[in-house]
């Protein structure tokens, strides 16, 4: 990772990686350049970016993460890929329901908390269709471009990294102690859309951890994106046109 240098005052806030990113605090906008459009007066004033997180830290956070990973592929592995057959009743229609709001909350939680960690803030929580099928909860995340890159790959896997380890937990316990087949049913069920927000299409986490690995940016014109989330692109429409076509 390259080393990262940052500069504010009271109107603007750069950071400098790969990219310059710039911050207009009045405007609330940002935006991005190449450090040879910087003047070399500016150039001089930027000092190096403390980040919070060292290549230690953060190759103990990606282990931890793949481990989690892998641990739950083998618990649906365990299951036989297959629901318990449970009773159709309001409690376990509340268990389900339940379980799917609390860890949604949590997923969003992870991102919001890992921002703040690194001394950053969200800027609001919302909802919307991806592609006009895929109902998604979002957290939005602009200040997330003055972090480095190492921070900003954790932000965006912290949701599922939390969501891991939670279900995990709880399936251990369940699986020792509880015997419920609703929270098996629901931790199926929720593993399965986790791992499906691992895959790098329709504006899920693991599509912002590819963009950020390749350094690499998605524009509202389509036509200045590169040609790898140009195809990312046409792969989420594809799927969003087979899913409609399925309801039929």
């Amino acid at each position: 990772m390259k080393q990262c240098f940052t500069f504010e005052n009271e109107e603007y806030e750069i950071f400098v990686e790969n990219e310059v990113f710039v911050k207009d605090k009045c405007k609330k906008e940002f935006y991005k350049t190449s450090i040879i459009n910087l003047d070399e007066t500016l150039k001089e004033q930027l000092s190096v970016y403390k980040s919070k997180i060292n290549s230690v830290n953060f190759t103990i956070y990606i282990t931890l993460f793949l481990v989690l990973l892998v641990s739950n592929l083998y618990f649906i592995h365990f299951f036989g890929y297959t629901f318990p057959r449970f009773e159709h009743n309001l409690k376990n229609y509340s268990i389900f329901v339940s379980y799917m709001i609390f860890n949604v909350f949590i997923h969003e939680l992870g991102h919001i908390k890992s921002m703040n960690f690194f001394g950053r803030k969200h800027n609001k929580v919302g909802f919307k269709m991806n592609f006009y099928v895929f109902p998604s909860f979002y957290v939005q995340l602009n200040d997330i471009y003055m972090l480095s890159k190492k921070e900003k790959l954790i932000v965006h896997s912290a949701g599922i990294y939390i969501n891991l380890f939670i279900i995990l937990t709880i399936q251990i316990i369940n699986t020792l102690f509880l015997k419920m087949d609703m929270l098996s049913v629901s931790y199926i069920f929720f593993s399965l859309a986790l791992l499906w927000n691992v895959i790098p299409v329709l504006n899920s986490d693991g599509y912002k951890i590819l963009l950020t690995i390749l350094n690499k940016d998605e524009f509202e014109n389509s036509k200045k994106n590169h040609f790898i989330i140009k195809i990312i692109q046409i792969i989420g429409v594809l799927l969003a046109i087979r899913s409609v076509l399925l309801w039929f």
